[in-house]
């Protein structure tokens, strides 16, 4: 029987599937001969596929497909662990995330437990209703929260790449923290995931209903992001940012009054120095 090239690709994928689970549950390498066998059965289907010519499995010793069964059942194991730790913090958070847990003090203690169980969130933070912790595409980050950090209701916080946030930072309502993204142009299937990372840094202020996207890499200290704005680049510290895609639309301090709270508010290895707030000031300022 001949099979159409889509046909032939799917029906591939699924016997090296099958075999990989059949491998993993009887945690056994004599059924690596089956493994190769399979291989070769379906590839010789595919001979004139871009897969076949890639990866030139015909071609391969026994060391080199058992390194490529090695990495099949390891990134198999590791789709199946994240898939089932996906699905019970979705079903911890359909629960304790609801309104339904902010109308009693024991009931929002619970929920607060519940984020620092899971997520390492101190119980000094406030933590509201709706707020929506989760990864994507078989891959989760590290995720840092320092202390007294305000998360507002209906927040959406994404941990695919890693994130840090600071002590004292405020995240409004209806907020987006993005840090993944995806790889740009012409694909044969899903675009390849990106995970970034992004670090917010102490005392910033997100107000409500903004995006920070993948691209932002970090806002800085005391940084403001105004109500709608979508911030798709760094943002400066001590910087009022707004608009789509966010600009810079002011400092909230002069250079001069910036330098002297940092004096009496940080140690002298934490201040940012003068002359690299002279250049924020130059660079996204007076450029305009």
């Amino acid at each position: 029987m001949k099979l159409k090239p889509i046909a032939k690709i799917k029906f591939l994928l699924r016997a090296i599937q099958r075999t990989i689970v059949v491998m993993q549950r009887k945690h056994s390498l004599r059924f690596f001969s089956e493994y190769r066998r399979m291989i070769k059965t379906c590839l010789w289907l595919e001979k004139g596929s871009q897969e076949y010519l890639n990866r030139q499995f015909f071609n391969m010793s026994d060391k080199e497909l058992q390194t490529i069964y090695d990495n099949e059942v390891r990134e198999t194991v590791e789709k199946r662990t994240w898939k089932q730790n996906w699905r019970r913090q979705l079903g911890l958070l359909s629960k304790y995330a609801s309104a339904e847990y902010d109308s009693t003090y024991k009931k929002s203690r619970a929920r607060k437990a519940m984020y620092e169980r899971e997520y390492g969130i101190s119980k000094d933070c406030i933590i509201q209703y709706g707020v929506m912790i989760t990864s994507a595409h078989y891959r989760q980050g590290k995720l840092n929260v320092g202390h007294y950090v305000v998360f507002a209701r209906n927040i959406d916080i994404d941990i695919t790449g890693d994130l840090t946030i600071e002590d004292y930072v405020e995240i409004g309502e209806g907020s987006k923290v993005l840090t993944h993204n995806h790889k740009a142009g012409l694909h044969e299937s899903f675009p390849e995931c990106m995970p970034t990372s992004l670090v917010i840094r102490d005392h910033v202020l997100i107000f409500s209903h903004a995006v920070i996207l993948p691209q932002t890499q970090e806002i800085g200290r005391h940084a403001m992001v105004a109500a709608g704005a979508v911030v798709n680049k760094p943002v400066p510290p001590y910087a009022l940012v707004g608009g789509v895609p966010a600009k810079v639309l002011k400092f909230i301090a002069s250079v001069d009054e910036i330098v002297k709270f940092e004096e009496e508010h940080y140690p002298p290895e934490q201040r940012i120095p003068i002359e690299v707030l002279r250049e924020n000031e130059r660079v996204f300022l007076n450029s305009k």
